[in-house]
């Protein structure tokens, strides 16, 4: 890593380097081997925990990554210590509520939608009567 993308601060955002290590990471580990790329990630920022317990003065924290992905429809919470290029936490979401939708489901779901003949005459209809 460069002294440029290298992060001078826990708040920093992952840089481009971090981010490929932390996919390069999860592309072999299991669950998540066997499926790659068909993961979708919908989350992908330092360690939250680990950024609210540091305090100007400290030594700078290892930096790890938190991820939120949805895998075979459960929602997949995963740390992966960026130096140590390992997974040091993987919990499956086992409450109600999902991640957030990402971009391409929200540009599906508004293509199948808008592809719907009876959707778009009930929105024509609608629109006549105001």
């Amino acid at each position: 890593m460069t002294t440029k993308s290298a992060p001078h601060h826990p708040l920093d955002p992952l840089t481009i380097q971090e981010i490929s290590k932390v996919r390069a990471i999860l592309s072999s580990y299991e669950p998540f081997a066997s499926s790659f790329p068909a993961i979708q990630f919908h989350s992908l920022s330092p360690d939250k925990n680990q950024v609210l317990a540091w305090k100007k003065g400290d030594p700078f924290p290892p930096r790890k990554a938190f991820v939120i992905a949805l895998l075979n429809g459960k929602s997949h919470r995963v740390t992966v210590d960026v130096d140590s290029s390992q997974v040091t936490e993987h919990n499956i979401h086992t409450g109600s509520g999902y991640p957030t939708l990402s971009i391409d489901d929200m540009s599906t779901a508004l293509r199948v939608t808008l592809s719907d003949a009876e959707f778009n005459q009930s929105v024509t209809n609608r629109s006549c009567l105001i």
